[in-house]
């Protein structure tokens, strides 16, 4: 569902060959994700299984928690890819990428 705002790691097949491809190794996101709350799995084509796994976790109106439970998990990742759509690209910056996570500098 578009409309619940919620921190997402995607691991469509093709996004995890691109990275196995330069060299680069995938965060395993069953075992770093296992142990946040809420976390729903499912393929990242319905019904296809083929097609790489899709990590969800609603914010449930605790945006502040989940964040920190998601970056918590994320210890240890080198590159994060945001997919966030902004509606205005060339307004949307470091500090909206902060805001969106609800991260601050020091995070």
């Amino acid at each position: 569902d578009w409309s619940v705002e919620s921190f997402v790691v995607s691991q469509a097949s093709f996004k995890t060959t691109m990275v196995t491809d330069v060299g680069a190794s995938n965060l395993n996101a069953t075992t770093a994700l296992a142990d946040v709350a809420g976390l729903e799995v499912t393929d990242a084509v319905l019904g296809k299984p083929a097609s790489g796994k899709t990590y969800t976790i609603p914010t449930n109106d605790d945006k502040a928690a989940v964040s920190a439970a998601f970056f918590k998990a994320l210890e240890g990742v080198d590159v994060v890819v945001d997919e966030v759509y902004a509606p205005d690209p060339t307004t949307y910056n470091f500090e909206s990428f902060l805001s969106t996570y609800g991260l601050t500098k020091s995070s």
